[in-house]
C-alpha cells in the first residue's frame, strides 16, 4: 500500500470535516418532507367530491339492492347535504351540496324517474346519472 504524503492527508482530513454528508442531507430532506407534509394536510383537503360521488352511489346501489330483496318501494332523499334512507342518515362534508331529490325504487329495483344528480364542492362539479327503466347508476 502506498503512504500518502502527511501533507495530503492533513488536507482530506479537513475537507471531510467541513459539511454534511450526503446521508446527513438526505435525513434532514425526509424530516423536513414529513413535516411539511403533516402541517399541510387538514380534514378540509381531504374531501373529495369525486369519493363522495361513489358515497352516493353505494348509497343508491344499497338501496336498489334492498328494494329487490324486500320486494318493497324503497325511498332516498338528498337534501342539500344530508342522504336520508329508510334507516340511515348520511352527513354530507361541508362545501359538498348535491341539491334536493327524491329517488324511489321499486320492487324491481327500477327507478320511478330518470335523475340527474349534479354534486358540487368549490369549484368542482361532478354529475350522477340514475337511468330509468334499468336504475343503472352512472358517475360522469
Amino acid at each position: 500500500m502506498e503512504r500518502q504524503s502527511p501533507l495530503l492527508m492533513a488536507k482530506h482530513k479537513r475537507v471531510s470535516k467541513q459539511g454534511f454528508t450526503l446521508v446527513e442531507l438526505l435525513m434532514v430532506l425526509c424530516v423536513v418532507s414529513v413535516c411539511m407534509l403533516i402541517l399541510t394536510q387538514s380534514p378540509k383537503t381531504l374531501t373529495s367530491l369525486p369519493m363522495e360521488i361513489d358515497k352516493l352511489k353505494s348509497v343508491l346501489l344499497k338501496a336498489q339492492r334492498e328494494a329487490l330483496l324486500s320486494k318493497q318501494v324503497q325511498h332516498v332523499q338528498i337534501e342539500e347535504t344530508f342522504i336520508v334512507t329508510a334507516d340511515k342518515r348520511y352527513q354530507l362534508p361541508n362545501g359538498v351540496n348535491c341539491g334536493y331529490h327524491d329517488i324511489f325504487f321499486n320492487e324491481r329495483g327500477n327507478v320511478n324517474q330518470a335523475r340527474t344528480i349534479t354534486c358540487s364542492y368549490k369549484q368542482d362539479v361532478k354529475q350522477l346519472i340514475v337511468h330509468l327503466g334499468s336504475g343503472n347508476i352512472y358517475a360522469k
